[in-house]
Order: C-alpha cells, then structure tokens, then sequence
C-alpha cells in the first residue's frame, strides 16, 4: 500500500542499511499514529508500481496530510491517479 499524494524517505530492504535520512523516523511516526487503531481507507486503485494508493483517515483527520505537517513527507511532484484532488 502506498500513502497517495505524498513522498516519504524509503526505507531499506536489508536488515543493517538505514534507508534514507529521516525513513526510520516517518516509519515510528506513522507506526506510532495508526498502531491498533481503527481507520478509514479510500482506496484510487494501483499505481506505477502495482502498489494500492490509499488515503488513510484517523478520526476524520487525513493522516497523509498529518506526514507533511509532521514534515516527514512532501507533497509527491508525480501524476494523480484519476479522482485524486
């Protein structure tokens, strides 16, 4: 699943690789905002690379804005997928 709309620092695929500056920090943000929690989920089908793009919603707050104010994610400069806004 991808977070639609926003560009987060990727994190590594091998155990002892940090991944990008400030991945790990996004990752326990995020982790920290949705773990055991109840969400909703608008879905805008698959993208580029047949991941699910999603907006995730936490108490009616939009939680892929919430990366952006946290500044651990950017505004992804990519094409919508249809419907987006």
């Amino acid at each position: 699943m991808r977070l639609v709309g926003i560009d987060t620092p990727e994190t590594s695929k091998k155990k002892r690789e940090p991944g990008q500056p400030y991945s790990q920090q996004a990752k326990k943000h995020l982790v920290g905002l949705l773990l055991n929690k109840v969400v909703e989920i608008k879905g805008y089908g698959l993208g580029p690379y047949n991941r699910i793009l999603r907006v995730v919603y936490l108490n009616n707050k939009n939680i892929n804005l919430e990366m952006i104010r946290a500044g651990l994610a950017e505004v992804y400069q990519g094409n919508p997928p249809k419907g987006f806004d």
